[in-house]
């Protein structure tokens, strides 16, 4: 039975929510090869993955901006050392065939803002990229998501020997999400605030 992962960038503050079968935590010294290698092994080594979370930054005019993820989203993913954007999502190859899903909780992955067609701000064509060289759905927003960071209940944290870490909780979407299919079809499937 496949098996669900959940990837998060710790330079987006807070810790991974439990849920899935196998968390694994990235930073800027993680190497964009080295994240992509675990997870297509952990991929293989379970009969493939029926969803892949990523939770990171999103990328902004190219140039990621520590204060707020906003005005031209669109250019990728603060993911790992070298970051995911179009130059490079055809790395991503190496998880073809593993992942049936692919959702990430990031600023704007999927913005296209006019005159940004076919440049390295195309958020559109980079979800759809991810969606073909994976052979994954991708779900991923337009617009800037916000998310606060909650403590485990009481009895949660008493059972599982934890302190009071604030899990990451992106409640409902904030935007357009889309969807994007192998095959190249975009569909808006839900509205946000």
């Amino acid at each position: 039975m496949p098996a669900t992962m959940l990837v998060h960038d710790t330079r987006l503050a807070g810790t991974a929510p439990p849920g899935a079968d196998n968390t694994y935590t990235v930073n800027e010294r993680t190497s964009l090869q080295h994240a992509l290698g675990w997870i297509s092994h952990y991929a293989r080594s379970n009969g493939g993955l029926s969803r892949l979370v990523i939770m990171c930054h999103g990328i902004q005019s190219g140039v990621y901006d520590t204060s707020v993820c906003d005005i031209d989203l669109g250019f990728g993913l603060m993911f790992c050392a070298e970051n995911l954007t179009l130059g490079n999502v055809v790395r991503t190859a190496v998880l073809s065939s593993n992942v049936q899903q692919i959702v990430l909780y990031a600023c704007g992955p999927a913005r296209t803002r006019p005159g940004f067609h076919n440049t390295g701000g195309d958020g559109r064509r980079f979800c759809s990229e991810l969606s073909a060289h994976t052979g994954a759905v991708v779900y991923a927003s337009t617009e800037i998501q916000w998310y606060h960071r909650v403590p485990p209940a009481g009895l949660i944290r008493r059972l599982l020997k934890i302190g009071p870490q604030n899990y990451i909780d992106f409640g409902a979407w904030e935007g357009a999400v889309l969807r994007f299919t192998p095959d190249g079809q975009v569909a808006v499937v839900a509205r946000g605030a």
